[in-house]
């Protein structure tokens, strides 16, 4: 289910009108797929591993990280690409719109994702103005998500995209096997994907001496579950939490390793 409503901040300016939009952590991902099966059909496929390819120019390999650093505003194919792109709690109060997911199964509408909204016909984000790979800018620009912020222009995973949006010629047979050369293996050890599940429910019954009446109330615990590239993908139960006292969204320890993600959940603590 996915719904939509506006949040007023305290200050009750018409400027501070917040627009969330929430869907079930199924919908959300079944929307997800769908726009992923389209976007695969309108591009060309990696020519090289994305995982391999930074995104930091500074630390960018290939030839293409070389040359002069693309225009932004006559591309936009990085905002288009990427169908999730994460906004971590401190990134909100910057935003005035955004997707919340929601635990699949839960009437208290428990937030276990922010993300960036979508286009639900072109799978590009909500906050792109103009037309692809022609004129094109953020709506959002000085406001944008920390992840946004981590996208250099000109580095290789940029170059990459615009190889699969056909904007720069392909590479041949001889050059993807000289760029491959350059790139380091992705590292490992770190949490590649992670999950918030239903741990238990617990019910507490309070007698009320005043008017002997009965008051039950719930507390709901999460766990946050991840999994980390090793030699083979392992599965870690890596924290339980009260979900009326913390808010942990899925992205938030990816591309740690489980003793920084640790250390992370007790700074929060």
């Amino acid at each position: 289910m996915c719904l939509t409503y506006f949040f007023l901040m305290r200050s009750k300016r018409v400027s501070d009108l917040v627009q969330i939009t929430r869907y079930s952590k199924s919908d959300y991902y079944e929307l997800i797929r769908e726009l992923d099966r389209q976007k695969k059909q309108r591009i060309f496929e990696p020519q090289l591993p994305l995982e391999s390819v930074t995104k930091l120019r500074a630390k960018s390999v290939t030839a293409a990280s070389k040359e002069t650093v693309p225009d932004c505003l006559a591309c936009g194919v990085c905002c288009a690409f990427a169908l999730i792109v994460p906004v971590r709690i401190d990134d909100t109060a910057r935003l005035g719109e955004y997707w919340d997911v929601t635990l699949d199964g839960s009437e208290h509408n428990i937030v276990i994702e922010r993300v960036l909204p979508r286009d639900v016909s072109s799978g590009y984000c909500s906050h792109l103005a103009g037309e692809l790979a022609d004129e094109i800018a953020c709506r959002i620009y000085h406001d944008r998500p920390l992840v946004c912020r981590e996208f250099d222009a000109g580095s290789d995973r940029c170059h990459e995209y615009r190889r699969m949006y056909g904007l720069v010629p392909r590479l041949n047979e001889a050059e993807v096997a000289e760029e491959l050369a350059k790139l380091t293996t992705a590292k490992r050890g770190v949490i590649s994907f992670a999950s918030i599940v239903l741990d238990s429910v617990s019910t507490k019954t309070v007698f009320s001496k005043e008017d002997g009446g009965i008051e039950s109330s719930k507390t709901i615990y999460l766990k946050i579950v991840v999994f980390v590239d090793e030699e083979e993908e392992t599965e870690y139960e890596i924290h339980t939490y009260d979900a009326s006292k913390e808010m942990w969204f899925e992205s938030d320890l990816l591309g740690m390793t489980l003793s920084e993600a640790q250390e992370f959940i007790i700074s929060r603590g």
